[in-house]
């Protein structure tokens, strides 16, 4: 049993030992770019409610028709546009305790990703003039943002490799090998705006319509690197 206990013990000492010989410096970088969009996701949602289910139906998917019409107008491609399938539902509202059915609501929905982004205003015109439920901006987005997230990281390198030999220097010592990265990159924030068919009209009497304002978009990336110190 003695020898167990004595035996335990040096163990444990070796490892302490290679532990400390592996003297090290922990440190966090962040990096990032400024990079434009290549397209804006917009949704369009048609609601229409009727006491006849076939009648909502045909409503919703005339609307969905007049939506596709203005998008290939302006030469939007097929596989940029996507209509959902028809969703109905019976709709009630309460009259003194009573639950009295209104009529079946029909909903659809159009996703667009818009390359052409001089185009935005154009498109909202149309919209304006075809009787959609709202209209909302989902954000900007990037067709290959890992390039965007790799010039991020290399600058988060570059960070964290000057941050650690200032520590370094200041403990009188260099850096070597690095030993462990972590990393992790976000995408920018979406852009959401929402805005019912009223506003846009009321937007829309303006005598010019505002363009959209395309703004670089911010990727970043951080990184938890572990050196080696000699």
């Amino acid at each position: 049993m003695k020898s167990l206990i004595v035996c335990s013990v040096l163990l444990l000492f070796s490892f302490s030992t290679s532990a400390n010989e592996l003297a090290n410096i922990q440190v966090s970088g962040t990096g990032s770019v400024q990079a434009l969009p290549d397209f804006i996701n917009i949704d369009i949602s048609i609601e229409k409610t009727s006491k006849d289910r076939a009648v909502a139906k045909n409503q919703a998917d005339v609307i969905t028709q007049q939506v596709l019409d203005a998008a290939t107008s302006l030469k939007i491609k097929d596989e940029h546009v996507q209509a959902s399938q028809l969703f109905i539902s019976p709709q009630y509202q309460w009259n003194e305790q009573t639950r009295v059915l209104v009529g079946e609501r029909a909903v659809r929905t159009v996703q667009i990703k818009l390359y052409d982004l001089e185009s935005y205003s154009e498109l909202a015109d149309k919209l304006v003039n075809i009787d959609i439920t709202r209209f909302q901006q989902r954000g900007f987005g990037f067709d290959h943002i890992e390039t965007h997230q790799n010039e991020a990281l290399i600058e988060a390198l570059k960070n964290a490799r000057i941050k650690a030999e200032v520590i370094a220097n200041q403990i009188g010592r260099e850096i070597g090998e690095t030993f462990q990265v972590n990393e992790s990159s976000a995408q920018p924030m979406p852009m959401m705006r929402q805005a019912n068919m009223q506003m846009m009209a009321e937007s829309a009497m303006d005598s010019s319509p505002a363009p959209l304002e395309i703004k670089h978009q911010t990727v970043n990336s951080s990184i938890n690197v572990i050196y080696l110190l000699k």
